[in-house]
């Protein structure tokens, strides 16, 4: 039973390469674009290693499909789509990540293949930020107006007039903070010393698109 699972995974990724050459994405593009590297996508061709579920999450995140028909649990083909967005009902699909990064968000390592839909106009506001993705907050607000489990939608793009920030102390050292420059105040109540003077801001937070009850 396995074994032909297996090759029922293999039988339609090829079918999704097939595709995607179709539309000029190569191997190459498709690793960068899932954020693994050549050789792994390589390797799913030629049989040598299987379609797990994150593989097959971060492809259907990537290039709008159903990830469980890659899987073999699906039964209609996959249709492509543009990266994310779904052009008739014009819901946006953006990447969750448990802490802030920087950088292509679908290619970024802390990505595990979560995603959430968005429509209205959490979607528009989403389409005008630059590498937008989801950041679920985890962290105990120092003013209380954020709660655990907050997604925020975050834009890698400047903007001084916002209320929340993410901000950079070293490359590996990214957090959400409140404050201007030289004087950034993380949000988490468990940091209580400001941040280093040479601390920058590197994207800021749009808004909530989504809070418990």
């Amino acid at each position: 039973m396995a074994g032909e699972l297996n090759a029922l995974r293999f039988e339609r990724f090829d079918q999704l390469v097939a595709n995607l050459a179709d539309q000029g994405v190569s191997q190459q593009e498709i690793a960068r674009r899932t954020g693994l590297p050549p050789q792994y996508v390589s390797d799913v061709k030629r049989h040598r290693r299987t379609v797990s579920e994150l593989f097959a999450r971060r492809l259907a995140a990537q290039f709008d499909f159903d990830y469980e028909w890659l899987l073999g649990s699906g039964t209609s083909s996959a249709s492509l789509g543009s990266c994310g967005v779904d052009e008739t009902s014009g819901i946006l699909s953006l990447p969750v990540v448990g802490d802030p990064i920087q950088g292509p968000p679908r290619s970024h390592r802390h990505w595990q293949g979560e995603c959430i839909e968005l429509a209205g106009i959490a979607a528009a506001k989403a389409r005008s930020a630059l590498d937008p993705y989801i950041l679920r907050f985890r962290a105990d607000d120092r003013d209380g107006l954020l709660q655990r489990n907050d997604l925020l939608l975050i834009s890698q793009m400047v903007d001084e007039t916002a209320e929340l920030h993410v901000v950079a102390v070293s490359i590996k050292k990214l957090y959400l903070a409140r404050g201007t420059y030289g004087a950034f105040q993380r949000v988490s109540k468990q940091a209580r010393d400001p941040l280093p003077e040479s601390t920058k801001a590197i994207g800021h937070c749009v808004g909530i698109v989504w809070r418990q009850l």
